[in-house]
């Protein structure tokens, strides 16, 4: 079974901005704006990258992603140009103190290889 790292498409440093909610093919999802501050692996269509994911509070498999907050996230790509996360547990890594922290459902260690490309300390 591939990692999280070894599954993901891009790997950035970035800061959610305000999501607004859709609906695609009957299923309600959040859609953010992820301005990006590093990248490790892969390449960011730009400045940002969209990142649709489950709305949180739709469903038992949410991110708890926030609005404002810096986020390492290891993202999946998809044929109309956006990313999603690699799943919810273990696509998303808060940053608090300067430091990924990974969630609670989340046992998996991001690479030191991964946290010095996004200038992150081990």
């Amino acid at each position: 079974m591939q990692t999280g790292e070894e599954a993901a498409d891009l790997i950035v440093l970035a800061r959610l901005g305000a999501g607004r909610e859709e609906t695609v093919d009957g299923i309600d999802r959040t859609t953010v704006t992820a301005a990006v501050a590093a990248t490790a692996k892969g390449a960011a269509p730009g400045r940002t990258v969209e990142v649709p994911c489950t709305t949180p509070g739709s469903g038992p498999e949410t991110a708890d992603l926030a609005e404002g907050k810096e986020y390492v996230l290891l993202l999946d790509a998809q044929d109309d140009g956006r990313f999603t996360l690699v799943n919810t547990a273990q696509g998303a890594y808060g940053v608090d103190g300067g430091r990924a922290v990974a969630g609670a459902d989340n046992d998996v260690v991001l690479s030191a290889g991964v946290l010095k490309a996004l200038r992150l300390p081990p």
